[in-house]
C-alpha cells in the first residue's frame, strides 16, 4: 500500500472542511430566515436540519472517498472559485470551479423545496387519511383521490431530493455540466416557487389536480384518468432515478417512456392538466394551458441546448425524433 501524500490529505480535509460550511451555512439560512420561517414548514425546516446533521455524521465516509479520488470536493472548488475572483476583482474561474459554483446555487435552491413538497405530501396524506379513517369525509371518492395523488407526489418529489442530493460516478449520475444560460433558468426557474408566483400574474390560469365538478360518473372518470397520467408521470420520474434534477446533465436516460419522446414529464404534466381543466374549459383555462404548455416547450429547448454540448446526447435526439408526442411534435 502506498502511503498518503500530504497533499491528498490536504485537499481532502479542505474538500470536506468546504462542504461543511456550505452546508451548515445553508441550513443556517433555511432554519432562520423569514422566507422559509414563513412558506416552509416546521418539519421541513427539521426535515433539513436532519439532513445536515446526517451528512456531519457521514463525514468520515466522505472524506475517505475524498481522498480516494484525490479531486477537490464542489465546496473546496466553491471557495477556489471565490478566492481566485476576489484577488483578480474580476469574474474569472476556472471550469470546475465554474461547474461547482453553479450546481450549488442548484442546489441551494431546489433541496429545501423539495424537502418543503415532500413534507406537505405527507401532511396531506395524513390529512385526508383521518378524515376516511374517521368517517368524517363529506366526499370519500374524492379524498381517495387526493391520497392517491399526494402519495405519487410524495415519491415523485423524494426521488428529485434525493437526485440533488446524492451524486457518485459509481451511480452514473455525477454531474457533468451545469447550464449556465440565463433563458435556461429563467424557464427553468418560473416553473418553481416563488418565482411561479409571478408567473402565475403572466399567465391567467394555474395548473391544478383539484376537480371542481360535481360528483358522479364522469367526475369519477377523470379522476381515474388523471390518476392514471400521475402515475405515468412517476414512472417517468422514477426512470430518471438519481440521474432526476433541473439544470444539470447527469447522464442521457433512454429507457422507458424516454425511449417513446424525450420529454414525456412535461407531455403527461400538460395532459393532465388539460384533462382537469376540460370539463370546466373556458377561454381563460385554455390560453392559460396554452401558455403553460409554451413555457414548458421553453425549457425543453432550453435543456436540449445545453445537452446537446455532448455528442451521447446527439445520437439520443437521432434515435428519438419527437420531444413530446410521438409523430407529431
Amino acid at each position: 500500500m502506498q502511503p498518503i501524500a500530504s497533499s491528498e490529505l490536504r485537499t481532502a480535509s479542505a474538500s470536506l472542511f468546504s462542504n461543511l460550511v456550505l452546508v451548515w451555512t445553508a441550513t443556517a439560512v433555511y432554519l432562520t430566515h423569514p422566507y422559509f420561517l414563513r412558506f416552509y414548514s416546521d418539519d421541513a425546516r427539521f426535515l433539513l436540519l436532519g439532513l445536515a446533521v446526517v451528512y456531519s455524521v457521514l463525514s468520515p465516509a466522505f472524506f475517505l472517498s475524498y481522498l480516494q479520488s484525490g479531486a477537490p470536493s464542489h465546496g473546496l472548488n466553491v471557495f477556489r472559485g471565490l478566492r481566485r475572483i476576489l484577488q483578480a476583482r474580476k469574474l474569472t474561474w476556472l471550469p470546475e470551479e465554474r461547474l461547482s459554483t453553479l450546481l450549488t446555487g442548484v442546489r441551494a435552491f431546489f433541496i429545501p423545496l423539495m424537502a418543503n413538497a415532500v413534507i406537505g405530501h405527507a401532511h396531506q396524506i395524513g390529512y385526508r387519511m383521518s378524515l376516511l379513517n374517521q368517517d368524517a369525509s363529506t366526499d370519500r371518492s374524492l379524498d381517495t383521490y387526493y391520497v392517491v395523488l399526494a402519495m405519487m407526489f410524495m415519491l415523485d418529489t423524494l426521488v428529485f431530493l434525493l437526485g440533488y442530493m446524492v451524486e457518485s460516478p459509481r451511480l452514473s449520475n455525477h454531474v457533468r455540466s451545469v447550464d449556465s444560460s440565463a433563458s435556461g433558468w429563467l424557464a427553468t426557474l418560473s416553473c418553481y416557487s416563488p418565482f411561479s408566483g409571478v408567473t402565475m400574474l403572466i399567465i391567467p390560469w394555474a395548473p391544478t389536480y383539484e376537480v371542481f365538478i360535481e360528483s358522479g360518473d364522469f367526475r369519477n372518470v377523470i379522476m381515474v384518468v388523471v390518476v392514471i397520467l400521475t402515475a405515468l408521470t412517476l414512472g417517468a420520474v422514477a426512470a430518471l432515478g438519481l440521474k432526476a434534477s433541473n439544470l444539470t446533465h447527469r447522464g442521457v436516460v433512454t429507457n422507458g417512456p424516454y425511449s417513446v419522446v424525450r420529454h414525456p414529464i412535461y407531455t403527461l404534466k400538460l395532459m393532465t392538466w388539460t384533462m382537469i381543466a376540460l370539463p370546466t374549459l373556458t377561454v381563460v383555462s385554455a390560453s392559460g394551458i396554452a401558455a403553460w404548455a409554451l413555457l414548458y416547450l421553453a425549457r425543453a429547448i432550453t435543456e436540449e441546448r445545453h445537452l446537446s454540448k455532448d455528442p451521447a446526447y446527439i445520437a439520443y435526439q437521432e434515435k428519438v425524433k419527437y420531444r413530446f408526442i410521438p409523430g407529431l411534435i
